[in-house]
């Protein structure tokens, strides 16, 4: 049997490239997953569905099935928290899903509050990233993790893994340009710091200012 039909499932999943099953992308919330989706052909999540566009390991596991789950190519890219969170109020601001800085909604309000309601949010988009990738062993299983980073040479590396030319563009960036250091202020650096410390001591990761 097609394995696309074992799920009795009319819409692809989004961690899928089409009609490929040995590949697995777990796109953790702004790590440059939209512009790989983009570039490797992967299926999209349609609103229509009740497909979501991200999905966590053990959500996948419990999809596909856990010997699937090990046969088949897995990887993610991560990104230092405290630039993730602010590319996400950044962008957040810009798809109008809350209010502006000229409103008075400030990163640091956005954040404390974030934060303060265990990352209160619909698709858990905040969550620390190790919990994305974490097995139900509580484990790390993933064949590649590249850094947002590092990400023209990582994308580079993951091309030759896979024996595929990506092409990347940039989508959902989150403008303006600004550098994370710019909007934390000491105490906004240790809440980070204190709600992401498995993905700060896990991926080497530590808050620089330019």
């Amino acid at each position: 049997m097609d394995f696309f039909l074992k799920f009795n499932r009319t819409i692809p999943y989004p961690f899928y490239i089409k009609r490929r099953d040995d590949i697995i992308h777990i796109h953790i919330t702004k790590t440059a997953g939209t512009s790989l989706i983009a570039s490797m052909g992967f299926n999209r999540s349609s609103q229509s569905s009740k497909t979501k566009k991200h999905y966590f390991v053990k959500e996948i596991i419990d999809i596909v099935g856990q010997e699937h789950w090990d046969n088949t190519f897995k990887f993610t890219f991560v990104r230092n928290p405290w630039d993730r969170l602010y590319s996400l109020y950044r962008f957040k601001q810009r798809k109008n899903k809350i209010a502006t800085e000229a409103q008075g909604n400030t990163f640091g309000l956005w954040l404390k509050s974030t934060l303060k309601n265990h990352y209160a949010d619909p698709y858990e988009k905040i969550r620390p990233q190790v919990e994305w990738l974490k097995n139900f062993d509580n484990k790390i299983d993933i064949d590649f993790i590249g850094r947002f980073e590092n990400l023209e040479a990582d994308v580079t590396k993951l091309g030759q893994l896979l024996n595929m030319k990506i092409d990347l563009p940039h989508i959902n960036q989150s403008l303006p340009i600004v550098h994370y250091s710019k909007a934390y202020t000491d105490e906004l650096e240790e809440l980070v710091r204190i709600h992401y410390k498995e993905d700060i001591e896990m991926f080497d990761y530590s808050f620089s200012r330019k």
